[in-house]
């Protein structure tokens, strides 16, 4: 089970890096990548803050963020963020282990 508060705040504690690692590594321009985890984790927050259950969409987006931080934000403290929330999800949601990434189908068809 879910703990909405404990969740709101690691993931607010990602956003904060996001920003970070936004201003001094890309100078306070957002690519793809920027945009897409902002996306990711803003939708999930607002989750949390209405205690409703993530969607499998929604879980699947999130393993494809935490996918994608291994290779552009390694060895940043975003990418140890990510890592720390999506070991969190590994531990409290028992389907996470059998969610695949939404791959090609990432910002297509329904939203999260």
């Amino acid at each position: 089970m879910i703990d909405y508060i404990h969740c709101d705040s690691k993931i607010k504690a990602v956003l904060l890096e996001l920003d970070k690692y936004v201003l001094n590594y890309i100078d306070g321009e957002e690519g793809w990548a920027t945009r897409d985890t902002r996306e990711v984790l803003e939708t999930m927050k607002d989750f949390c803050v209405r205690n409703k259950p993530f969607n499998d969409r929604l879980i699947r987006a999130f393993i494809d963020v935490s996918v994608v931080s291994v290779r552009n934000f390694e060895n940043t403290t975003l990418g140890e963020a990510i890592y720390s929330l999506s070991s969190y999800f590994y531990e409290v949601l028992p389907e996470y282990k059998s969610y695949k990434p939404l791959g090609v189908d990432f910002g297509k068809g329904e939203p999260f």
